[in-house]
């Protein structure tokens, strides 16, 4: 009964909830290549049946019925084995791919067209109450079994590859990785939620790399503002290259000079020492008297 109360209302809610189902439903057949209709999707996969359930709970979260709320999702959690606050916000088109072990915290917030694998927490730190919990941008990919802790934002068209631990906020189209998480290239779409794909333009390149110093400077960069930036580094890094070189060719050639300025030194000082020699046989052979010109 009171579902339908939600569904079927024609306030600003009922209008959300009833939007977002349709959006919900076109995400996954779009984007699950195991799903082969709209009709298996409304059907069968639990991930739709949950999150539909929480718009549900939300609806009920706002209008202060909250142990109404908190009843339906303690039975969802219980079925479809994922955690889902009634409070959390989420936006329409959203994917939550398989979907066991799903944690979603109280105050949270996930953007329109966002793609969620299995396992994945968006976790609070800590006792404090208030704004615990992440926030994530549109066209977000979360890997499965990743985990994302405390208020930080997760920048639109970001990846976060499965397995990883994210403690800090995200810039806007960049892939990070790792425990705890880390840059380690450039998302290969401008939203990867919708691409599905978890491959990276920088090749898996580390952190510290042309991709995280130019993410720096402008997070939101498209593919070939990328790729230009890439080649700049690697033009870069030739002429550092070059330069290199070129110091050693001219240290290479100095000490050749001096090198061969040594032995002229001592080639000259022998040479004195010779013309000396010889210009002292020379007087001694003018000494000589007339009549031993044999001697000579």
């Amino acid at each position: 009964m009171f579902c339908s109360q939600v569904l079927f209302a024609a306030d600003v809610d009922g209008v959300f909830v009833r939007d977002a189902i349709r959006k919900d439903i076109k995400a996954i057949y779009q984007r699950d290549p195991a799903c082969f209709s709209y009709v298996h999707a409304l059907l069968y996969l639990k991930g739709f049946h949950a999150l539909q359930a929480h718009r549900i709970q939300h609806a009920l979260w706002k209008r202060g019925q909250r142990l109404l709320a908190l009843t339906m999702q303690a039975r969802i959690s219980t079925v479809f084995a994922m955690d889902l606050h009634p409070a959390a916000r989420l936006g329409k088109g959203i994917l939550i791919d398989h979907g066991t072990g799903v944690v979603i915290g109280e105050t949270a917030v996930v953007g329109d067209n966002v793609s969620i694998l299995q396992g994945v927490t968006l976790g609070g730190t800590g006792k404090d109450v208030g704004d615990r919990h992440p926030k994530i941008g549109k066209g977000v990919l979360i890997g499965a079994h990743s985990t994302v802790l405390g208020n930080i934002t997760v920048g639109k068209g970001a990846m976060i590859a499965a397995g990883s631990l994210v403690l800090k906020p995200v810039a806007p189209h960049a892939m990070v990785a790792g425990a705890p998480a880390r840059v380690v290239g450039q998302a290969n779409a401008p939203a990867p939620a919708i691409e599905m794909s978890q491959e990276i333009v920088d090749g898996g390149g580390l952190a510290g790399g042309p991709t995280e110093r130019f993410l720096s400077f402008r997070g939101d960069m498209s593919n070939r503002d990328l790729e230009e930036a890439m080649r700049v580094e690697a033009a870069r890094k030739e002429r550092e290259k070059d330069e290199r070189l070129s110091i050693w060719d001219a240290e290479e050639c100095l000490d050749s000079s001096v090198k061969d300025l040594e032995e002229c030194v001592e080639a000259r000082a022998k040479g004195s020492k010779k013309g000396k020699k010889m210009r002292t046989m020379q007087a001694d052979m003018e000494d000589l008297p007339d009549d031993v010109d044999w001697y000579i």
